[in-house]
């Protein structure tokens, strides 16, 4: 298909009339300097990222010997923040899954307090990358987070969602707007 793609870009191009070439002109200007609107990111970070991102790995293993975890964060199209996380060790080459192997949600608050400050709100957890179902932590008229059905869920999504419903309740009670729960305190001292 890519063999093609000029022929067919020509193609269409040459069979645009004045006034739509005008508006494409306009558009292109537009986003160069403002950058591509939200619902457009919002588009292609739910419905290409993840290829593109499997793409980046097979391309690192394969020219380097890389193995690559990958956290994102991104606005959906109702402009609330998602966080994921992409592994794909265990399908190219001979590596095991990352998410199989160790414990990687503790670093998940740490994400979270970053993508927060940097994109400015409570990120909701979209899942494991592809191999998982993408939601979002809802809020209750009442201004707290609610918890979905459990019961639909695998273990690491469950995990995600109680950490993350966890951080919620600790920064609205520690006062600290962007601290995530100090985990390493925390885990220690269950029994106390």
């Amino acid at each position: 298909m890519m063999n093609h793609y000029s022929k067919y870009l020509t193609e269409m191009v040459e069979s645009l009339t004045g006034k739509e070439i005008e508006e494409a002109t306009e558009m292109a200007v537009q986003w160069n300097k403002q950058g591509v609107p939200p619902e457009v990111q919002a588009y292609i970070a739910r419905r290409k990222s993840d290829n593109i991102l499997l793409y980046v790995a097979k391309e690192m293993f394969k020219r380097a010997g890389m193995q690559l975890f990958m956290l994102s964060a991104w606005k959906n199209e109702k402009g609330k923040l998602m966080v994921s996380s992409h592994n794909y060790n265990d399908e190219i080459g001979k590596g095991e899954s990352f998410f199989q192997t160790l414990d990687w949600q503790t670093i998940l608050p740490e994400w979270e307090a970053y993508t927060r400050r940097q994109i400015g709100e409570w990120p909701k957890f979209s899942g494991l990358g592809r191999k998982d179902n993408t939601y979002t932590l809802d809020m209750g008229d009442d201004g707290f987070p609610i918890l979905p059905d459990h019961a639909k869920m695998d273990s690491d999504t469950w995990k995600a969602v109680v950490r993350a419903f966890l951080n919620w309740h600790y920064q609205d009670c520690s006062g600290k707007p962007k601290d995530p729960v100090p985990w390493k305190e925390v885990i220690p001292r269950q029994d106390e």
